[in-house]
């Protein structure tokens, strides 16, 4: 189902042609196109604005579900697998990398994923510390390995800084060459965070803390370059960034706090009526706020105004996804 970011209805429906099950399949844009895949495996490659299906194909799922990355970049969609990295284009062409040892099983398979300019970074964590690999997109293969030892990844992202990584259970921030993976530099959050999520702005890089504080980050002599104290007792969820901000959930307190990627201002806190675990989507002209599983059902933000419209009460399900995809074409 596609919902307009403009009038907050409904706009089109798409039958998949998937088998149905218990979860819903994964959603991800990319190319102008949405790709659907089911945790069979069966991967369907829609065409948002003609509301048709391009190609199906199958794909393996991570096991167990929910493990490994996968990531739009460079023409195609990655799937990080355990021991292997799949690369499938929009007409359905499959291609495998065998991956190096620590990719291959348990928690050793690759959990985080960021794009630079010209290279696809996998990382993973195991008992030595962290293990990137960076991959070739034009031929799918691993072309370096780099260790950050004693640091446990959590997180990866990338922007102007360079390839950014968070670490479990700690404050820091570390800011690697993007072509070399050898650090140049790191600070931390100000909040002591053990947790810290990546997000990339297209001109920045801005990392938040679940203590409640947010920074972008900025060089080596200045590594903090805004910092922006979300207020007491704030319990930041999931966040996305577009329209020239990053979107904070804010679980405890139900509000959407948006900050200016630019300046690091608080812009507004908006109420929104969703479930106690929520995330901000940013499309181009809107904002959607959705329940972690679907059962609330999710709001809308007006950017122009800073208010939230509820917009469906319930999906009626216990799990759904969701993805920013091109507006159907209009009927004729």
């Amino acid at each position: 189902m596609a919902y307009d970011g403009w009038t907050s209805t409904p706009a089109a429906q798409v039958d998949a042609g998937l088998p149905t099950g218990p979860f819903a399949p994964s959603l991800c844009s990319g190319g102008g196109l949405l790709w659907v895949h089911a945790l069979d495996g069966h991967l369907a490659i829609v065409d948002p604005a003609a509301c048709s299906v391009v190609t199906r194909l199958t794909v393996p799922h991570a096991s167990p579900p929910g493990m490994g990355v996968s990531r739009y970049a460079f023409g195609a969609l990655w799937f990080g697998r355990p021991g292997q990295l799949w690369r499938v284009t929009a007409r359905g062409k499959r291609t495998v990398t065998e991956l190096p040892d620590g990719f291959g099983c348990g928690a050793c398979l690759p959990t985080a994923v960021a794009v630079t300019s010209d290279w696809l970074w996998l990382g993973t964590a195991d008992d030595e510390g962290t293990k990137l690999l960076r991959v070739d997109p034009a031929t799918g293969q691993v072309t370096l390995s780099a260790r950050l030892p004693g640091i446990a990844i959590h997180d990866l992202g990338a922007g102007p800084p360079g390839l950014v990584v968070t670490a479990v259970n700690r404050p820091d921030v570390y800011v690697l060459d993007p072509d070399t993976g050898n650090i140049r530099w790191s600070t931390q959050i100000p909040d002591a965070s053990m947790v810290v999520f990546v997000y990339p702005t297209g001109d920045g890089v801005w990392a938040v803390g679940t203590e409640g504080a947010a920074i972008r980050l900025g060089g080596p002599k200045t590594p903090v370059a805004a910092t922006v104290e979300l207020g007491e007792e704030a319990t930041p969820g999931g966040a996305d960034a577009g329209l020239g901000s990053l979107w904070i959930a804010d679980e405890d307190w139900e509000t959407v706090i948006r900050v200016d990627t630019g300046t690091g201002r608080i812009l507004a806190r908006i109420p929104v009526t969703v479930g106690e675990c929520f995330t901000p989507l940013a499309g181009e002209s809107t904002v959607w706020v959705l329940d972690w599983n679907g059962a609330d059902g999710f709001s809308r933000i007006d950017p122009a105004t800073n208010q939230a419209v509820r917009i469906r009460e319930s999906s009626g399900v216990n799990d759904f996804s969701a993805a920013i995809a091109p507006q159907p074409a209009p009927a004729r």
